[in-house]
């Protein structure tokens, strides 16, 4: 699949992945819009890649989901490629007690991608060579110890995705997903990880060369070594 002239809309697209996805769909061509709740980002992001269309939404209330459609039809004549970016992961011990407002984790980090599935699909379906692309995580095959709802979370997107991919194997939707290792973003400067921008770039060209799961780094190593050596695998997560 190709992405020149195509209408993108990427979520959560201020910062790391989603900011790195928006630069190369850029360069190749695609007219972008991206969407997030902070309105000062999104307009540092329109300094930095012109010509893009920037949205302010909290993607966590269903009816700023529906304006969203509204905005995009009349500001693009709505989308060809829905990237399901945006996520949240909080870091707690339910021993501890939940975080407050938990469930706007599982509202951002699920809900929203298959509300914006719903709402975008039929259009999707009407048009030539489109693509809802779902980013999850590595954790969405195994979790860690730390974060349980992000877990969660992104393995429930990860089973929708496959779903999907195969309810509309015959449509002109492609069903894709990405799933990332460690990548140097806000909520992980600390840890490392790999640089958004080699990883997007990465991401594309396989999206492009007709892949439709993608696994990258340690992620495309762990989903081997899940197959051969699951116990191993469960005692290196438990500690991290």
């Amino acid at each position: 699949m190709h992405f020149k002239n195509k209408r993108v809309l990427i979520t959560g697209g201020t910062s790391g992945i989603g900011k790195a996805f928006a630069r190369v769909l850029s360069q190749k061509g695609a007219a972008v819009a991206v969407c997030a709740r902070r309105q000062e980002a999104l307009k540092k992001l329109q300094s930095v890649i012109p010509g893009i269309v920037t949205i302010s939404v909290d993607l966590s209330k269903k009816k700023e989901i529906a304006c969203l459609k509204k905005i995009l039809q009349k500001e693009m004549g709505g989308i060809d490629i829905l990237i399901n970016n945006a996520g949240k992961m909080a870091q707690f011990d339910v021993s501890d007690g939940f975080p407050n407002r938990y469930e706007n984790e599982i509202a951002l980090n699920l809900n929203a991608p298959v509300e914006l599935c719903r709402l975008f699909l039929p259009q999707l379906l009407k048009r030539d060579r489109t693509a809802i692309i779902n980013v999850t995580s590595g954790y969405a095959l195994w979790p860690n110890k730390t974060s349980p709802l992000y877990c969660a979370t992104k393995s429930a997107l990860h089973f929708f995705t496959k779903s999907i991919r195969w309810q509309l194997e015959n449509s002109t939707v492609k069903v894709i997903e990405v799933l990332p290792p460690l990548v140097k973003t806000p909520s992980a400067a600390k840890k490392g990880g790999m640089d958004p921008l080699v990883f997007a770039k990465k991401v594309i060209s396989q999206i492009e060369d007709g892949k439709t799961e993608i696994k990258i780094a340690e992620v495309k190593a762990l989903s081997i070594f899940m197959r051969l050596t699951p116990f191993v695998i469960d005692r290196v997560l438990r500690k991290m």
